[in-house]
């Protein structure tokens, strides 16, 4: 119980010190290279050029309503929990009638089959822009770990020295777990 405390203590101190630097501790592991910066990019890039039209889409459908919704919801709120539970019981409502009408048009003026066809994209096309969305925050996290850790390679090798220590540990105690050993 002692060791596996110790573990605990370690990931903790190790996730403090990356908080306070304004770091993920998931990216104690980048490589620092140039090459590496430029293949992170490129990838990048790639994903955000292909996804970025249906995400932009799916954002120009999808805003009328959850910003009617939002609206509303600040509007109606007694609390400071209420805004997101409005923002949700009014926004799903107003999405899919949304759909619906978008449904309705594209029948009237394409026919039933790409009516339906439009139908089944609108969720993906949400999707893409939730999913764009998180990716770069994500990667915006990731260049500034990168940048940050070229300049202080120390910072990296401390937080990166402790996962592996941490992961160490916690191997050796998994297997005298499974072993009997365990004291």
């Amino acid at each position: 119980a002692r060791r596996a405390d110790r573990v605990r203590a370690e990931v903790s101190a190790a996730e403090q010190v990356a908080a306070r630097e304004g770091l993920d501790l998931r990216d104690a592991a980048i490589g620092t290279s140039v090459g590496s910066g430029a293949t992170f990019l490129a990838r990048e890039g790639a994903i955000t050029a292909i996804a970025a039209p249906f995400a932009l889409i799916g954002r120009v459908v999808h805003w009328p309503a959850l910003a009617t919704a939002r609206a509303v919801a600040r509007r109606r709120s007694e609390s400071g929990a209420d805004p997101a539970m409005q923002t949700l019981l009014l926004g799903a409502p107003l999405v899919l009638v949304t759909w619906a009408t978008i449904a309705a048009l594209v029948w009237h003026f394409a026919g039933a089959v790409v009516a339906l066809l439009t139908l089944a994209a609108l969720p993906f096309l949400a999707e893409c822009d939730f999913a764009l969305r998180d990716r770069a925050a994500r990667a915006r996290a990731r260049v500034r770990a990168y940048l940050r850790f070229r300049r202080e390679p120390a910072l990296q090798q401390a937080l990166a020295g402790a996962i592996a220590a941490a992961r160490s540990e916690a191997a050796e105690l998994e297997r005298l777990l499974l072993t009997g050993n365990a004291a």
